[in-house]
Formats: structure tokens, C-alpha cells, sequence
């Protein structure tokens, strides 16, 4: 999906419902326990920067680390959603407009910075770019979520692979005649973008395994230059 249509695709009462459409699947639960370990990893006082923030889902949660939030989205509408969790839990924050790809911060503003359940929106070159910017306005850590293609080697290992395998071809054929909307990356090329960017993969961890040949994966990933 293009950039410019992202700000419209969360709005009125997609955002308001966005949560609760969303915070019983097993997918949304596993997101909230591992991203949860890695924050937990992160020193209390440190400085996090959450794009797209959404409805604010981790704003108690870095309240509760001791973790100095940002928050910054595309989407008016879901800013609005963040600002009221925020008010009804009392939490401070700073939360403002931004294009991911050019975020209004110098280099090393933030810490840390995290990315979830967006990458997918956008097509390579659009994956390179925000990754290329969460880079440049991080100072350490970025943790990030995206779904990728399991290499074949991958499948070869699992149980079910042959399924998975005969699955994940038959989307491949689907996504190339489909309509612009999620776009499941390489893997291989998530891993290369990581070392152009000087990024090291500190843990991963495979949040949703499906049948159509694809796996979600968060990464906390560190930089080396």
C-alpha cells in the first residue's frame, strides 16, 4: 500500500475499534508476552519511540518499566485513540503526527525505537526506507515485527512443510495478480536490509506460524555503527 493512503486506512471507528477487534486473538496475546521480554531487557529511564503508536496498546507498559514514551503515527484518528488511554491511565506522553519516513528528530533522539504491525504495508523499498529512518533516530536498539516468506529450508525442517510449501506458492501466484494491501517480504532480504543498516539481531522470536507458507516474527536488533 502507498504511504499517502495509510493515514486514511485507520480512521473514525476503524481506530476506535481497532483494539477490540484485535486483543483476543493468539497472534495479538504472543505480540503483547514477547515484545513485553524484550522492553523488560531496556533500562528503566531510557527514552522508546513507538511508530505507528496506534491506540497506544504499550503506553502502560512503558509507564510501568519507567520508560520515557514518544509516540508518533500517520493516523490523526489513531492519535486520538492514544491520547485517550493516555488520559484515562493518567500517563503523560508526548504524542504528534509523523511520516515514518521522515521523522522530525535528530540523529540518536530516541534510544530505542519500535515498529509493529506496519512493515508489512509496504512494499520493499518502502520496508528499506522506515527501517532506514528507525535506524538513523535510534541510538541503540530498534525492535521491530514483520511477516516474511519461510525459506525453503525452513519448510524442509517442519512438520507440515510439504502443506506449507504448496500453500505459500499459491499465494505468491495470488499476491501477484491481487490488489495492492499486505506484502509479505523475503526473508532473506529482512535479514540483508538488517546487515546494510549495520543492524545485529540481538533475539527473534516467530509469533505466528501459518499454513500459507508465512511466519511473523519479532526481532531485537541492535546497532553496530
Amino acid at each position: 500500500m502507498e504511504f499517502d493512503k495509510l493515514a486514511g486506512k485507520y480512521v473514525g471507528d476503524t481506530a476506535s475499534r481497532y483494539d477490540a477487534t484485535r486483543d483476543r486473538a493468539p497472534k495479538w496475546n504472543r505480540e503483547q508476552e514477547e515484545i513485553g521480554k524484550i522492553l523488560r531487557t531496556l533500562r528503566s529511564g531510557s527514552t522508546i519511540v513507538d511508530i505507528p503508536v496506534g491506540t497506544g496498546r504499550f503506553l502502560e507498559l512503558y509507564a510501568e518499566l519507567g520508560l520515557r514514551a514518544t509516540g508518533l503515527d500517520i493516523s490523526t484518528s489513531m492519535l486520538d485513540e492514544s491520547r485517550a488511554k493516555a488520559a484515562s491511565l493518567g500517563i503523560s506522553v508526548e504524542l504528534r503526527p509523523a511520516d515514518i519516513r521522515a521523522i522530525n528528530a535528530q540523529d540518536g533522539t530516541f534510544d530505542t525505537a519500535l515498529c509493529v504491525r506496519f512493515l508489512n504495508w509496504v512494499d520493499l523499498d518502502g520496508f528499506r526506507a522506515a527501517l532506514r529512518e528507525l535506524t538513523r533516530v535510534a541510538r541503540t536498539d530498534l525492535v521491530i515485527t514483520v511477516r516474511h516468506y519461510a525459506p525453503l529450508a525452513d519448510l524442509e525442517r517442519d512438520l507440515g512443510g510439504a502443506v506449507r510449501l504448496a500453500k505459500q506458492v499459491v499465494r505468491r501466484v495470488r499476491k501477484r495478480f491481487a490488489k495492492p494491501g499486505l506484502v509479505f517480504h523475503e526473508k532473506r532480504q529482512v535479514l540483508r536490509s538488517f546487515e546494510t543498516l549495520g543492524l545485529q539481531v540481538v533475539s527473534s522470536a516467530c509469533l505466528e506460524r501459518r499454513w500459507d507458507g508465512t511466519d511473523y516474527f519479532v526481532y531485537h536488533l541492535r546497532k553496530t555503527r
